[in-house]
């Protein structure tokens, strides 16, 4: 054997060791790639089929609006009804009574205005929740 014999298998393991870094070098560049084109796959997707985030929020916004304003008519609603009746009850001056009659009025005019847009969110938050 000759000299350069010898060194064969040395040569041969830095052979392997390099083709595994090259191996490994390309997956670590196709990997990049890759998650490069998923991302630019993503951006045209919610570019040309998904809903953009800002109408996202409008809507959550929306419907927090929408929750605030039923929760609020309602709570107006039942407080002056409630507040009526134990001032009634109570055998409060006429003014009182009447100031209590007064705002019921105003507060139940108030939802029964909105009585319609109420059923309709409600109505469209149940189908959203089903759907």
């Amino acid at each position: 054997m000759t000299e350069q014999d010898d060194n064969e298998p040395g040569r041969l393991r830095k052979l392997k060791r390099s083709a595994f870094a090259i191996v490994c070098a390309f997956a670590g560049a196709l990997f990049i790639n890759l998650t490069t084109i998923f991302e630019a796959m993503t951006k045209m997707y919610d570019h040309y089929w998904g809903v953009p985030e800002a109408f996202e929020l409008a809507d959550r916004s929306a419907k927090s609006t929408f929750s605030d304003q039923l929760s609020q008519r309602a709570w107006r609603r039942l407080f002056w009804a409630t507040n009526f009746n134990l001032r009634v009850q109570n055998v409060a001056p006429l003014a009182d009574i009447d100031a209590s009659w007064k705002s019921y009025v105003d507060a139940d005019a108030d939802w029964n205005a909105n009585i319609m847009i109420a059923i309709l969110g409600l109505e469209r938050c149940k189908t959203e929740r089903h759907a």
